[in-house]
């Protein structure tokens, strides 16, 4: 232990040992100078969203003057920055590749409206990508580097946002205003906010809230704990509460893309665009491939109103409202977007003489608002 003199010696104690500097009065004749000592992060009891098996400690002993420029240098390799052009637009937004054959985590609202997809590596190199999946109310998409000459990509450690409380670093990286590999650092403000409580409709989600700084460009982009892990992909920010920002954890999306056993093996079913409405995750084929009326249930959440109204796993639904389905379903998604909270029907196959009653939940019906955090796309 270091011996501390002058009038500052009852409040500071001091360790060599340790990296993290700050400057210490030493005496009240000495000159300020630095000295080295440890910082310890206090850990808040908090009730997460989610049940986890994980210890709450402090997951990192320490700080050194490198550790987060070492995050950054080594998880920058998998980032990657996504352009997105059609006839009338260009757009743009950040990504991480989680699989060594070039498999893509991303956001959805830049790339879902279809055009020419590139992706753009640390290194340089572009490629060009086509959509694998995108979950569009749940915001999520997978993209595919696609290469003739080229195989194997850097990708991402994946770790869990279980592990993260009130207080722990993180570290974004993505292209905020086109200005590419920006490296922000924040701490988690909260590990769960639900989506009610953030002025988003449509289905109930979580979401984890931090202080980095990010903007325009960074949704899609990923999230890092101090031992290198991807924990989050940040989706939104404020306008008007600067530094508030929102990211999926990383947990969540797991388990929508397969069983957390499988993480680096994600094997999603190619060609889909996934919809979450009234608890029936439903799908529709990419216009690549054949027609076929209708659309498939994939998943039924328990409890919710698709439930109560008999409709299971593996249902094929002809109409909505009455409204026939024939190859794109977006705008019929739209027109019932509108109509969110109110009862719709559905026809299902095998059962086209009588319509399915589908009744809003009446506990997510009238999402509680925020009026002064309005959201903005990044």
């Amino acid at each position: 232990m270091a011996e501390i003199t002058g009038p500052f010696s009852n409040l500071l104690r001091v360790h060599k040992q340790h990296t993290l500097s700050f400057p210490a009065v030493l005496s009240s004749q000495s000159e300020m100078r630095f000295v080295p000592w440890k910082l310890h992060l206090p850990t808040l009891s908090a009730n997460p969203c989610y049940e986890t098996q994980e210890s709450s400690k402090v997951y990192h002993e320490g700080l050194g003057r490198d550790t987060i420029a070492d995050v950054a240098k080594e998880a920058a390799s998998a980032v990657v920055t996504i352009h997105v052009f059609d006839q009338e637009s260009e757009g743009m937004c950040s990504g991480i590749i989680i699989r060594e054959d070039g498999l893509i985590l991303t956001c959805a609202h830049e790339i879902s409206q279809g055009g020419q997809i590139f992706v753009y590596l640390r290194d340089g190199e572009r490629y060009k990508s086509r959509l694998v999946v995108a979950y569009l109310d749940l915001d999520i998409a997978l993209l595919k580097i696609s290469s003739p000459t080229r195989n194997e990509f850097s990708k991402a450690k994946i770790g869990s946002a279980s592990k993260l409380r009130p207080g722990h670093l993180v570290i974004a990286i993505g292209c905020p205003l086109s200005l590419t590999y920006t490296v922000t650092l924040g701490i988690i403000s909260s590990e769960c906010r639900p989506s009610s409580k953030l002025h988003e409709k449509g289905v109930e989600r979580d979401f984890m809230q931090l202080d980095c700084s990010i903007a325009q460009g960074n949704s899609g982009g990923p999230l890092f704990n101090i031992d290198k892990e991807l924990v989050g992909i940040n989706v939104f920010c404020s306008k008007t509460a600067p530094g508030m920002s929102f990211a999926i954890p990383i947990d969540n999306i797991l388990e929508l893309l397969g069983p957390k056993r499988e993480r680096n093996a994600v094997q999603p079913e190619s060609g889909w665009i996934i919809y979450d409405f009234y608890g029936m995750m439903i799908n529709q084929k990419d216009p690549s491939f054949p027609d076929q009326q209708g659309v498939r249930v994939l998943k039924v959440r328990g409890g919710s109103s698709a439930e109560r109204a008999g409709i299971k796993q593996g249902d094929w639904i002809l109409k909505f409202n009455g409204m026939p389905i024939h190859g794109d379903i977006r705008e019929i998604m739209h027109v019932l977007k509108e109509k969110y909270g109110q009862m719709i029907s559905v026809t299902l196959k095998g059962q086209e003489g009588a319509a399915t009653r589908v009744d809003p939940d009446p506990e997510n019906h009238h999402a509680p608002r925020i009026s002064n955090l309005p959201r903005s796309k990044m």
